[in-house]
């Protein structure tokens, strides 16, 4: 039986990936402030923000920074 990943654990997962010599202090960092991830229903415009408890992003923005960024 296997088990599908928060959206949370995925997102530390691709911040570690991208920044592996840091790993140690992105797994600090994540764990002592916690934040919640909210993944939102893709929509016109952007939708990519944060507060002191959580980090909202779509699909739509991501995919795009991530082309853009590679694409770079």
């Amino acid at each position: 039986m296997t088990t599908k990943p928060s959206v949370r654990t995925i997102v530390l997962h691709l911040l570690r990936a991208a920044v592996p010599e840091r790993d140690n202090e992105i797994s600090k960092l994540w764990s002592r402030y916690g934040h919640a991830v909210e993944v939102k229903p893709s929509t016109k415009g952007v939708t990519m923000n944060a507060d002191d408890t959580r980090i909202q992003f779509d699909t739509k923005t991501i995919d795009f920074f991530w082309l853009f960024g590679f694409s770079a």
